[in-house]
């Protein structure tokens, strides 16, 4: 059975304290590699927003991935509302995703437990001490007592299981400043923290994503962003941040106008008042600063009620059943190898 999957993981960020082994070494400082993105999800802050841990118990129900994520840290023994720490994700410009999660628990027993299951055993080897393990399409290992680690197989491991046990590990800030800076941007006491950055590839696919004005005359494009920041908290009510960080200050304020004359346009009518949503007119907010075009989202709780009312109340029907699994998806092939 393929027990972990890339997909799972990242769901369950939208992720256990730091090892002995590298105890200054913050859990999105671990990825070694061409990174172009990297987010921090802060579980213990999450999971104790009810509104929260009952859309993710939800989700279990519902989204088959996520679902047989939970049902196999279940399985190993994790609880994940309670032993779950935090979990950071790292993705590179083709989309190939790393994930490293800190436990409040010991790691070591669980991933062996689902890893040498006597039917159906996953292959290892040994590297410097470390048990890597390795299926079809990730390899993961633990990396100190309450640290996993789980890359996409196109990824090589063994420089971030080095750099986690050096004496003077690099960080992300020594490895990339730009990356850094993005990620550094963003709100330390958000939920959710993210940076990113843009290469030269991630500009000529975003070549298309463009905003022009009704003249057709100006216009501005994501190729235009340099790298972008995004954090989120769900303390009181949501406070959600953008921030695009273009090329020029010129740039800055044409997206800001281009988008917020859009943003109006959308909420111009009184169609959100009758369905009760008419305060997210006014929770909008959209500025430039210099070469940053920043973007604001802010709810109360009761705000967050009413908006979590009206999607349960719309996915009640709609919402598929959890054995609709896609055809070809490494769930399904967990399944069927089980």
């Amino acid at each position: 059975m393929k027990r972990f999957c890339i997909a799972g993981l990242v769901a369950l960020s939208l992720g256990l304290s730091t090892s002995a082994m590298a105890k200054d070494l913050d859990t999105v400082d671990v990825f070694v590699g061409d990174f172009v993105g990297v987010m921090r999800v802060d579980f213990n802050k999450l999971i104790a927003n009810k509104m929260i841990s009952d859309a993710i118990d939800q989700g279990a129900k519902s989204e088959a991935e996520l679902g047989e994520a939970l049902d196999l840290l279940k399985k190993a023994g994790i609880d994940y509302k309670k032993d779950i720490d935090i979990v950071a994700v790292a993705s590179t410009e083709k989309g190939r995703v790393c994930a490293a999660i800190d436990a409040k628990v010991p790691l070591a027993e669980p991933i062996a437990k689902l890893s040498n299951d006597e039917k159906a055993p996953v292959p290892s080897k040994d590297y410097k001490g470390f048990k890597v393990y390795s299926e079809e399409d990730v390899n993961y290992v633990v990396l100190g007592e309450k640290r996993f680690l789980i890359c996409d197989s196109k990824l090589n491991i063994n420089p971030m299981i080095d750099n986690a046990q050096s004496d003077k590990p690099k960080t992300l800030k020594d490895r990339d400043s730009a990356l850094y800076n993005a990620y550094n941007a963003s709100s330390k006491s958000a939920d959710i923290r993210a940076g990113g950055k843009m290469t030269k590839y991630l500009k000529d696919q975003a070549k298309t994503a463009v905003l022009t004005d009704e003249t057709g005359q100006k216009s501005v494009g994501a190729a235009d962003i340099d790298s972008g920041t995004f954090s989120l908290s769900f303390a009181k009510g949501l406070d959600l941040s953008l921030i695009a960080h273009a090329k020029s200050a010129e740039v800055a304020t044409l997206a800001s106008d281009l988008i917020n004359t859009q943003v109006k346009s959308l909420l111009a009518d009184d169609s959100l008042k009758e369905i009760g949503l008419g305060f997210v007119k006014d929770a909008i907010k959209i500025v430039n600063d210099k070469k940053d075009l920043k973007a604001t989202i802010n709810f109360t709780d009761a705000q967050m009620e009413t908006i979590a009312a009206l999607m349960a109340e719309l996915a009640g029907s709609v919402a598929p059943a959890r054995s609709a699994k896609p055809a070809k998806s490494a769930s399904t092939k967990a399944a069927t190898a089980k």
